[in-house]
């Protein structure tokens, strides 16, 4: 709303009027509104006037005891994903394509991350976008089953040791995926210099063997065929045979067979026709990084070598405790690209990325400019509130006002799509598990891949 001064204005009562009509922190009052016409029509009568300070004066000493939070009533989208309420009880949404272009959910422990990232999915799945939750901990996200159900949308729980996979079983270029592989096995394993090129060799070798090379896809080599290669070749430099079994065989031990040694397994693009949770707990931080990092490079390389270029969002990948992926750097030398930029690669592919994280500190500052919404809950720093403060455009006395007042529940937003880029405050519904899901409910939820 125009805040022009008036013929005859008072400054001092001029700018303070602007300042708060700017500011948008009385735009619930219709009174206000009112006021304000008459005041810049220069219409204002002396008791009419009298009001209006009265609700300056009020506004000042609310503000001063934190009563009145500072921040515009949200004008978010109209129609999308139900997200939560205003203060004033009004629907706010998001579109229902915002993670294509990346998106960060911040909070501590408690601060309502998983209620609204269970908010958001549900919504993603009456809708018929597919979503992939990976669990690293916790074994909560299976308890989602009945309310996906409910929306008419299948959800499939897998733990680490359900999986049917091959990391060397490529989607597309045989090349290409190898050289993925071998380097997720190389960061993923900690490999020496001259171990990392001894797998490479052993890699190519059993593709050889295969005939990959040669256009055979119909069983491949995998790890444990690779791991006895290196076994029995004693000619090997003795300090990389051993080195490389020392760090291959506890891998495999926690792989497992079971999961890890199939000729032909699953492959990514065709687990992205399904909402997924993936139960890790229990896993080693090994198996947790190797085996999600290749599903989702191998689904966004499918992509990219597709040609797949698709505004809207077909499938959302979360990332709960998502510190554990994208702390870590990009290693010199690695020919996979490095987490923190995926995604501002495939944004045009349909995929959409959402690290969900404790914390900020430590996290790449190139991946935040790639995760265009944000949310940020209860944080547990002074400089979470800042950093994330900064991003989500908040001034020094928003900042102040949600370290000292966001509670569980109570969430800070800022949308990647829509006009309307201040920071909304909004608070998150809690969404009730109508049921708990055990061992069993999670096997019959994956009949679905039969």
């Amino acid at each position: 709303m125009s805040t022009s001064r008036p013929a005859g204005g008072n400054g001092v009562l001029f700018r303070r009027i602007a300042e708060v009509a700017r500011s948008g922190r009385l735009d619930r009052d219709p009174e206000w509104h009112s006021l304000l016409a008459l005041w810049q029509a220069d219409r204002l009568d002396e008791s009419r006037r009298q009001r209006l300070i009265s609700k300056l004066r009020h506004l000042e000493v609310q503000e001063a005891f934190g009563r009145h939070p500072p921040f515009r009533k949200p004008q978010l989208q109209k129609k999308g994903i139900l997200i939560g309420f205003d203060l004033d009880g009004d629907d706010q949404n998001l579109s229902f394509d915002f993670a294509v272009e990346g998106a960060l959910f911040v909070g501590n422990s408690g601060s309502g991350k998983s209620s609204f990232l269970l908010l958001v999915s549900r919504s993603l799945a009456a809708s018929g976008r597919k979503v992939w939750v990976s669990d690293l901990a916790k074994r909560e996200a299976r308890h989602w089953l009945p309310i996906f159900r409910e929306v008419g949308s299948d959800l499939v729980v897998l733990r680490a040791s359900d999986l049917k996979y091959n990391l060397l079983q490529a989607t597309g270029d045989p090349h290409r995926h190898l050289a993925m592989a071998v380097d997720l096995l190389d960061r993923g394993l900690g490999l020496p210099p001259r171990s990392r090129a001894v797998i490479r060799g052993k890699c190519y070798e059993q593709y050889a063997r295969f005939g990959i090379f040669d256009g055979q896809t119909e069983a491949w080599p995998t790890l444990f065929d690779v791991f006895e290669a290196i076994r029995v070749d004693h000619e090997m430099n003795f300090a990389s045979r051993d080195a490389l079994l020392g760090r291959l065989t506890p891998f495999l031990t926690a792989l497992t067979p079971a999961c890890g040694a199939y000729r032909y397994g699953w492959q990514s693009n065709d687990l992205a026709k399904w909402s997924i949770v993936f139960e890790m707990a229990g896993a080693s931080e090994q198996v947790k990084h190797i085996v999600l990092e290749s599903l989702l490079f191998s689904l966004f390389a499918h992509a990219v070598e597709q040609g797949t270029l698709n505004s809207t969002l077909r499938l959302a990948v979360a990332f709960e405790d998502g510190m554990r992926f994208f702390d870590a750097g990009h290693q010199p030398g690695s020919e996979i690209m490095p987490m923190e930029e995926a995604p501002g690669v495939v944004r045009s592919t349909g995929l959409g990325l959402i690290p969900i994280v404790q914390t900020t500190v430590g996290m790449s500052r190139r991946l935040l400019p790639n995760l265009a919404t944000k949310v940020m809950f209860r944080l547990g720093s002074h400089d979470d509130y800042q950093r994330v403060g900064k991003d989500l455009g908040m001034d020094s006395e928003q900042r102040k006002w949600a370290s000292l007042n966001l509670e569980p529940g109570l969430a800070l937003v800022q949308a990647s799509q829509g006009s309307w880029r201040h920071p909304a405050l909004i608070r998150v519904p809690l969404v009730e598990h109508p049921a708990s899901v055990d061992e069993a409910g999670v096997l019959a939820s994956q009949r679905a891949l039969d």
